[in-house]
């Protein structure tokens, strides 16, 4: 009986939490002469005309939509990411925060810089290219002139914003709730990431596992087909040899709904070093989902949703007991994890040869 009375005082609790927060926290907005808020690209001061517990959206109707020049003179975006990152945070979260400049130094040279680190050099063509081939890629003037924010979100999802300027005067900027699941933010961040990897610094660049594997299990759906590939225990009956811990591997048809195969081998004394050996080479805990907000909020303001049809889940332990989740069903991920997957399951495809 002592159970709903509790709830009952939660969520009494909670109200006035809300409304403590939500009261007294409009600021005024500046006006124009004709009465209209007050907009402008670059003017860092609208976070402080948040509507706290809202959402505070501005349009610059005379932002354009279209941008004739590609030569960028200063550029800068801070954004957050989920994943594990070489640069890691001193309170050890599963995101981090970026902030990528472009701009000149005293005797006019362009500098490069991720300011959370405060690790920079001299920009040149190639880093400059790259931007704005990102920056087409994902059409990103669409968002010119746009201020769309909301107040209270957790950490990863606030504010995140982008200016560039071009050597023509034009100018593109907008601010938005960031998404650290986010396709333009992966695409900026991976320019600057490979540009400063390629002129011999790596910081930005996902730490390399260095434990042996000791558990993987994969799903991994695409169009109508399914397939888990995963180590077994059988009852002695379904034993090979002996052996009741095998190697399995099954594929369902979700058109059909019906199994395609059922496969087990005993499973190789060398499995775990041909995986390790193989994931070693790459710096896959970039893509880390973080629970419990890695699919929150997405359906919202998600330019890249996932996909009914795609779907692959990596769960893989370590030896030294660390854990790597890897979900996703949004077409980009997969693309960019595809040469990693292709490598591993052309392995343990080999196991059933």
């Amino acid at each position: 009986m002592k159970k709903p009375k509790l709830k009952l005082i939660m969520t009494v609790f909670m109200c006035i939490l809300l409304s403590l927060s939500l009261a007294g926290c409009e600021k005024e907005i500046d006006m124009d002469e004709e009465g209209e808020e007050v907009f402008k690209p670059g003017n860092k001061k609208d976070d402080d005309e948040l509507i706290c517990g809202g959402r505070t959206t501005k349009i610059d109707d005379k932002a354009p939509k279209e941008i004739k020049s590609k030569d960028i003179t200063e550029f800068s975006a801070s954004f957050s990411l989920n994943g594990d990152w070489q640069a890691e945070d001193p309170r050890n979260r599963d995101w981090r925060a970026f902030t990528f400049t472009v701009k000149a130094d005293e005797n006019g040279d362009l500098i490069a810089c991720e300011e959370t680190d405060g690790v920079s050099m001299p920009a040149d063509e190639k880093l400059l290219t790259g931007l704005q081939e990102a920056i087409d890629k994902n059409d990103l003037v669409k968002r010119n002139g746009v201020y769309d924010v909301t107040a209270g979100l957790p950490p990863e999802y606030q504010r995140c914003d982008m200016e560039v300027t071009y050597r023509s005067g034009e100018v593109l900027y907008f601010a938005e709730d960031n998404n650290p699941l986010g396709k333009w933010q992966r695409d900026i961040c991976k320019v600057f990431m490979d540009w400063f990897a390629d002129n011999g610094n790596d910081f930005l660049l996902p730490p390399l596992e260095t434990s042996k594997i000791s558990r993987i299990d994969i799903t991994f759906r695409e169009g109508s087909i399914i397939k888990w590939y995963s180590g077994i225990t059988v009852d002695d009956n379904d034993a090979i040899d002996g052996e009741t811990y095998l190697f399995g591997r099954s594929v369902y048809d979700y058109d059909t709904k019906s199994s395609v195969s059922d496969d087990y081998v005993k499973f190789p004394k060398d499995y775990y070093d041909r995986i390790t050996e193989i994931l070693s080479k790459y710096r896959i805990s970039q893509y880390k989902d973080v629970p419990p907000y890695a699919n929150w909020r997405q359906d919202e303001f998600d330019s890249d949703p996932d996909s009914d049809d795609l779907k692959l889940e990596i769960y893989i332990e370590y030896e030294d007991g660390s854990i790597l989740n890897i979900r996703t069903s949004k077409q980009f991920v997969f693309d960019e994890i595809r040469p990693i997957l292709d490598e591993v399951l052309e392995y343990q495809d080999s196991l059933f040869e």
